[in-house]
């Protein structure tokens, strides 16, 4: 009886309020505008590179919509979580204190949480694309030196293609040597 008295105050009691997408905004704005920004984004990412993507969307939220996280984030968070299937570690994109998609509906902790987010897909891109180390670092016999791509550039096209998820199987290498060796 008392569980049931439980579900039925439960059932009434309102649900936490979802975070406003603005105020998210506003969160995410004042997150890339410190002088001295969360170490988190500088360990994965490059800051500059996260100001300029953000700032081409205006500051909106690139994985927060609706209050709610996108099946985009979703997507890319087990992406993220199987880069070693490219020869990646996903704790360079993942580390412990970049929890990626914070259950609180607190905006700054969802602001952080797309931040990271964006900035683990920025260095992913650029490492799977490119590579990790440049083969010319390992021995000078390796006069390869691969281009890096534009990340925030990619990752803005990304968010805007139909198929979300066939955009993100087409990030490796296409060729049949890079398969191989996967």
């Amino acid at each position: 009886m008392r569980r049931l008295a439980l579900v039925a105050v439960l059932a009434v009691l309102p649900a936490p309020a979802a975070a406003d997408d603005a105020a998210v905004s506003r969160n995410l704005d004042l997150l890339l505008s410190q002088t001295a920004p969360d170490p988190a984004l500088g360990r994965i990412g490059n800051v500059a590179e996260l100001r300029r993507f953000y700032g081409a969307r205006n500051g909106r939220p690139a994985w927060w919509r609706d209050g709610a996280w996108s099946p985009q984030a979703k997507a890319a968070i087990t992406a993220l979580q199987t880069a070693d299937r490219d020869g990646l570690e996903a704790r360079d994109y993942l580390g412990s204190d970049t929890a990626p998609l914070p259950g609180s509906n607190s905006e700054p902790a969802i602001a952080r949480g797309d931040a990271l987010l964006s900035a683990a897909m920025m260095r992913y891109i650029g490492d799977v694309r490119a590579g990790r180390v440049t083969p010319s670092t390992i021995s000078p016999e390796y006069a390869v030196y691969p281009d890096r791509p534009d990340a925030a550039t990619v990752l803005a096209d990304g968010l805007g293609a139909a198929d979300f998820g066939a955009w993100l199987l087409s990030l490796p290498p296409a060729d049949s040597a890079y398969r191989q060796l996967r």
